[in-house]
């Protein structure tokens, strides 16, 4: 009779020892604020490969962006303000852009493009950015291409914008974190186009 009261009591404990670690395991991944700590630059620590993870609550990250730029996802800085101004780029000139973060990965870039006249009929305008990740601009190393093209129909007075592109959230990823990337912009043989850029955000 000792022996099946012994044994009735080993198995209660053992019952009890593994629902308290079922109930461990769920508290872990359970309810709260999830905090997702975006300040390594490894960007993350906690690899998953099997499994599904269910968040009721919302995900925030503690790292700040850089001054100018709020935060308003996971990993996504955007700009504070209203913009009103834009930089403009050299014709044929390889030019550096240099990412607003070191922790930065990609860009959100604001494009503006100007297609215009050169006074001779039926010729195609263009204007066209072009990214590359090096500063000779080489075409093995472009990425990326934003290009406005239209028809000069009639002659039409020099310089005149006959088509215009405008691109607030064009997406350039960065060859490595931090990086600087390059943007030249081209036009056609009238060379009256025009075009500038401002960086509207970044994904770190």
């Amino acid at each position: 009779m000792n022996f099946w009261k012994k044994l009735l009591a080993f198995l209660l404990v053992a019952i009890v020892l593994l629902a308290c670690r079922q109930y461990e395991t769920h508290a872990a991944l359970g309810g709260g604020t999830n905090i997702h700590n975006h300040s390594s630059a490894a960007a993350g620590g906690t690899t998953i490969n099997t499994g599904t993870i269910s968040v009721s609550g919302n995900l925030t990250s503690t790292h700040a962006c850089e001054t100018g730029y709020t935060r308003i996802g996971l990993d996504l800085c955007h700009e504070s303000v209203t913009y009103t101004t834009t930089t403009g780029l050299t014709r044929d000139a390889c030019t550096a852009i240099t990412a607003p973060s070191s922790s930065a990965r990609s860009l959100i870039v604001g494009i503006f493009l100007y297609a215009k006249s050169a006074n001779v009929a039926a010729t195609l305008r263009t204007a066209q950015i072009t990214v590359y990740t090096d500063a000779g601009c080489t075409a093995a190393n472009a990425t990326a291409t934003n290009l406005v093209q239209v028809l000069e129909f009639a002659a039409t007075l020099a310089g005149t914008t006959i088509a215009a592109h405008h691109q607030t959230g064009f997406f350039v990823p960065l060859p490595s974190t931090g990086a600087t990337v390059y943007f030249m912009f081209s036009d056609d043989a009238g060379n009256q186009g025009t075009a500038s850029y401002r960086i509207r955000g970044y994904y770190d």
